[in-house]
């Protein structure tokens, strides 16, 4: 395996201070498209990123859970710890995913202009929240 780090890599390990965020970003895990998504959600925070969210799910449970995303590393890694952390929970879990979480989850503490985070969540809850809307018998 080549432990020889990417600049982006550096860059982020420097910014988080996280082996586990670069781990998440190397692996580039749950980052694709899910055919015939009950729900599928773009969301764009202030940053001027964008997430787009695609899920499964099936009675009340999320079954599947993949992103796609248009912004910096952080994103990246932010994305694949939310689907990690909620694939396999119901809807109700889900909504209780917070910011910090995901923190926790990258094994690293807020940081200036680190708002990647805060946006995956935003998707999520907006995703969530269309999901109930088209879905009653959720």
């Amino acid at each position: 395996m080549n432990k020889t780090l990417t600049k982006e890599e550096i860059q982020l390990l420097e910014r988080t201070k996280s082996e586990k965020a670069v781990e998440y970003f190397r692996n580039k895990s749950n980052i694709g498209k899910i055919e015939e998504p009950n729900v599928c959600m773009e969301f764009t925070g202030p940053c001027g990123e964008s997430m787009k969210l695609y899920l499964k799910i099936k009675k009340g449970c999320i079954e599947d859970v993949k992103f796609q995303y248009k912004g910096c590393s952080g994103l990246a890694c932010c994305g694949s710890a939310l689907c990690k952390m909620i694939k396999g929970k119901t809807v109700q879990e889900a909504k209780k995913v917070t910011q910090n979480d995901i923190l926790d989850q990258l094994k690293t503490s807020p940081i200036e202009a680190f708002d990647c985070p805060l946006l995956a969540v935003r998707t999520l809850e907006r995703a969530i929240k269309q999901f109930e809307q088209t879905e009653p018998s959720h």
